[in-house]
């Protein structure tokens, strides 16, 4: 992951040097190692916890469970439906007084057709995913995404082990190349 630079944000406006690779691979080693030092452990991408506590809130996004976002700019998906509020605190407000759903868009997919992107989010987890149970719940990989999967194993961005597979230490850090590769025929 990395940082995003909005506009119009004093980040953006004063234009920070970013470190170089090497710098931020270093603070990366360095925080999960003081991390784990203290007891956490790293379970997501850029999420750590003691004791297996995670985070019942993220983990939902990459597990594709239901969810319900309220607010401006929240977003929710429940049962293959999609949508995002109206971002902007004023006309959020003014659509609610109307009695008008604050709902800035609406995208419906079938479970098929989102699964290169749920499995490439279910990834995010260090665990991995449980094929079998993966393909339960959404059905059995299509081709292409059977496809992606073998020429990331050969990357060895990915590893698998038995029934499951995860990211490899290399393949969290370019974590954007796995979403690519597994996606990229959705």
């Amino acid at each position: 992951n990395y940082l995003t630079i909005e506009e119009n944000t004093p980040f953006f406006l004063e234009k920070p040097q970013k470190p170089s690779e090497k710098v931020s691979l270093g603070l990366l080693h360095k925080i999960n190692s003081t991390l784990k030092s203290y007891g956490f452990n790293r379970y997501e991408i850029s999420s750590f916890a003691k004791n297996g506590q995670f985070s019942r809130h993220t983990t939902g996004y990459w597990t594709g469970r239901n969810y319900l976002g309220l607010g401006p700019s929240a977003h929710s998906y429940i049962d293959g439906t999609r949508w995002g509020n109206i971002r902007s605190l004023t006309p959020y407000l003014s659509t609610v007084e109307k009695g008008v759903k604050p709902v800035s868009f609406t995208e419906k997919s079938a479970l098929q057709t989102r699964q290169p992107e749920l499995f490439a989010l279910h990834l995010r987890l260090l665990a991995g995913v449980d094929l079998p149970a993966f393909e339960k719940r959404f059905s059995p990989l299509k081709k292409e995404l059977k496809n992606g999967i073998e020429t990331l194993l050969c990357m060895q961005l990915l590893a698998k082990t038995n029934q499951r597979i995860a990211l490899t230490e290399k393949g969290a850090l370019f974590y954007d190349t796995v979403l690519e590769k597994l996606t990229a025929h959705q």
